[in-house]
Parts: C-alpha cells; sequence; structure tokens
C-alpha cells in the first residue's frame, strides 16, 4: 500500500498525528524521523493496535491516532541536578515537566492528568520528604511509575515500597544511563 505522507500533521515539537483512516500506513512512515525520538528501540501497543515508535503515548483523539512523546515530571530542588536530569530525560526522547517543592509537583499532577507517564522524585524537598510525596501520590495514581533519587541510603526506601514494583530508588549522584535504567525497571521502557 502506497503511503500519503502529506496526511501526517505536526502540531508542536514531538507531537504527531495521523488520519485514523491513513493508520494503515503507519508502517511505511518512518516515525523516528518524522517525530524526531530518540534512538533507543521498543515499543508498546495502544489501545487501537497500532504500535507507536519509542517512548510515545498513543490515544485516539477525534478520529485521528495521536502520538506524543511520554511526559515526565522530576520533581528536584537543586536547580543544577534537575538541569540534568532534564537534559539527560529529553536528549532519550521525553517530554519533561519540572517542580521544585512538594507543593508544585502536586499541582503539576492534578494538572497533566492522564498525560503524565512517570515521576522522579528527589528524597529531600523543602517542603515535604519525597518518599511522603510519593505515597501520597500511589494512593491517587496506582499506576504509575515512580523513582525516588537519594543520595542516602537505598534501604529504607525499598523497604518501604518493598510490595510495589512500581517505585524504584535512584542513587544520587547519578549518571543519564543510570537514570534510564533506573526507569526501565519501574516499567518505563527505552
Amino acid at each position: 500500500m502506497h503511503c500519503d505522507a502529506s496526511k501526517f500533521h505536526r502540531s508542536g515539537p514531538g507531537v504527531g498525528i495521523l488520519p485514523a483512516r491513513s493508520a494503515a500506513c503507519l508502517s511505511a512512515i518512518p516515525l523516528l524521523a518524522l517525530l524526531q525520538i530518540g534512538s533507543r528501540c521498543s515499543s508498546f501497543p495502544c489501545a487501537t493496535g497500532v504500535t507507536p515508535a519509542p517512548r510515545l503515548a498513543c490515544s485516539v483523539w477525534h478520529g485521528a491516532l495521536v502520538f506524543a512523546r511520554m511526559r515526565i515530571l522530576i520533581v528536584e530542588d537543586e536547580l543544577l541536578v534537575r538541569m540534568f536530569a532534564v537534559d539527560a530525560l529529553e536528549d532519550a526522547g521525553f517530554q519533561v515537566e519540572q517542580a521544585g517543592t512538594a507543593a508544585e509537583a502536586m499541582r503539576a499532577v492534578e494538572q497533566l492528568g492522564t498525560e503524565l507517564h512517570a515521576l522522579i522524585i528527589d528524597l529531600g524537598l523543602p517542603d515535604r520528604s519525597g518518599d511522603q510525596l510519593a505515597a501520597e501520590l500511589r494512593d491517587n495514581k496506582v499506576d504509575l511509575p515512580i523513582l525516588i533519587a537519594s543520595g542516602r541510603s537505598e534501604r529504607e526506601i525499598r523497604d518501604r515500597f518493598v510490595h510495589d514494583a512500581r517505585i524504584g530508588v535512584l542513587v544520587k549522584p547519578y549518571t543519564a544511563a543510570m537514570l534510564i535504567d533506573a526507569l526501565e525497571k519501574v516499567g518505563v521502557t527505552s
């Protein structure tokens, strides 16, 4: 089947819309090139049965398939650490939102709703402990992957969340590779 790439519409960085009637030509369109997504390979099925490119979320919106980069919220009060994490995540193909306090994080989570795919929370936030924030968010968003970043012992954090495979620990200081690996361990595949 010939695929008309002109039917593919971009609406902002990292977002592509393909009319549903053209969904059959998804295999013919190099989505990685069109969406400028990172080069690491894996995918996950979306509700429509179409498999999107790496780190893409898929949904149906007004009769169109919508593919958008996965959104991650980083909650970190240390500006340099947050900037490093944002750069590493964006380089890996994620769309990143930022918060410096637990209060900002709660507002962001509420605003983003189902558009949020994962959280990275610093343990030592100025207004509340990161593990307390994670526990509170877990009550509201049962399946949301959460990483708790800490320079302290990871054992007590792991012990607190031992029965929750979607909460992980990221030991500081960390590299970009350690950050991506930790996300994969809580189900955010690359």
